[in-house]
Parts: structure tokens; C-alpha cells; sequence
């Protein structure tokens, strides 16, 4: 009990304060323009001011979904790759990004058709953006392989993350994302019944 009122109070915090923040936010038409060399995972970094603002959707969505609210955070992300497709057109990796965080929130949410269509769509497009041999592909084959051991597709799912950590390794991805990786296919082998530690030998 000793913990339950500061938590309820940082969750009263963290509403009051993601109220404030997305009573500012203005209807957004156009994306600003991005510095693809600097992006990073999970970022959404831009520089002219509109792009400043759909950072910050972006941001306001993953507090959303934090917050189990997935239905919010599926409409700003939306929001997000609406803006993003009338700024890039067809294939960016701005696009891809969003696809995957779309992905997730249906994942989350329980809707795994659409959760795979955005990862199939997502991996398709850094595919076509970056070629077969990028870390980003390898994330987008790691969070198809989740969607697919939960629809009960083991042998799948493994096959998705071997081919993920060979992209890793090869393209010198860092030791957090590897391990990552490696975790994962622990797992699903687990859950298909197979040595857990395999994964790692091999």
C-alpha cells in the first residue's frame, strides 16, 4: 500500500501533463524536412518546425501507449504517417517507422491481422529503402517474427529471427540489439519446445 498513492499520483502527473501537451498541438499538413543520417531507432528527427511538431505526436503517442490507451495512440500515429505520406510519397524511412509503430500498438492491442500487414508493409519498404543488409531490416524482420509466434507460427517466427541476427552480426549492430534478438528466439524456441539454449549456439 505504501507505494499504490505515489504511483497513482505520478499517473495523475503524467495525464495532466500529456492533456497540456496535445491541447498545443495544431492540425499538421505537411512533414519538415529530415536528416536521414542522423535518424535513429525510435526517433522521428527533423528540423523545420512542422517536423518538430509531428516529433512530437510521435512522442505523445508512445506515451499513449504506455498507457494501454492504444486506440489514442493508433489515431496520432496515423496522424503521424498520413503527414509523412504526403510529404515523402511512396517509400521512405520515416513511412517504414511509423508502419512498425502502428504495427506494435495492434500487436498490443490484440489485432494481429493488421499488425502484421503494417510489419509486412514496414519491412517490405526498408527492403526497397536499404537493401537486404541493414539493422533496420533485421528490426523489422524481429517484430514480424512476434507477430507470427503469437498467431502460433514457431518454426516461422524462428526462421525470422536467424535471419534477423544474421543481419545483425554482419552489419555490426550494436550488443544491446543482438542480445535483444537472441532473447527473442530463446523464447519462441522455448514455446515451440525446443532447447532454449540453442539459440545461442547457433
Amino acid at each position: 500500500m505504501g507505494g499504490f498513492r505515489p504511483r497513482r499520483q505520478f499517473e495523475r502527473q503524467r495525464y495532466q501533463v500529456l492533456h497540456l501537451f496535445g491541447a498545443g498541438l495544431s492540425p499538421i499538413r505537411q512533414a519538415g524536412g529530415v536528416d536521414k543520417n542522423g535518424y535513429d531507432a525510435g526517433d522521428h528527427q527533423e528540423t523545420a518546425s512542422d517536423g518538430g511538431r509531428l516529433n512530437a505526436v510521435s512522442n505523445l503517442a508512445k506515451e499513449r501507449q504506455h498507457l494501454g490507451e492504444y486506440e489514442a495512440a493508433d489515431s496520432l500515429f496515423r496522424h503521424v504517417l498520413a503527414s509523412y505520406e504526403a510529404r515523402f510519397g511512396a517509400d521512405h524511412h520515416l513511412i517504414a517507422l511509423v508502419m512498425q509503430d502502428l504495427a506494435e500498438i495492434q500487436h498490443l492491442w490484440g489485432h494481429l491481422d493488421e499488425a502484421e500487414g503494417f510489419h509486412r508493409e514496414s519491412l517490405a519498404m526498408r527492403r526497397r529503402v536499404f537493401g537486404g543488409e541493414h539493422r533496420q531490416v533485421a528490426w523489422a524482420l524481429s517484430g514480424l517474427a512476434m507477430v507470427r509466434r503469437d498467431r502460433g507460427a514457431a518454426a516461422e517466427s524462428e526462421a525470422l529471427l536467424r535471419e534477423a541476427l544474421d543481419i545483425q552480426r554482419r552489419v555490426g549492430d550494436t550488443e544491446r540489439n543482438i542480445a535483444s534478438t537472441m532473447e527473442k528466439l530463446a523464447d519462441v524456441r522455448g514455446t515451440a519446445g525446443l532447447p532454449r539454449n540453442r539459440a545461442k549456439a547457433n
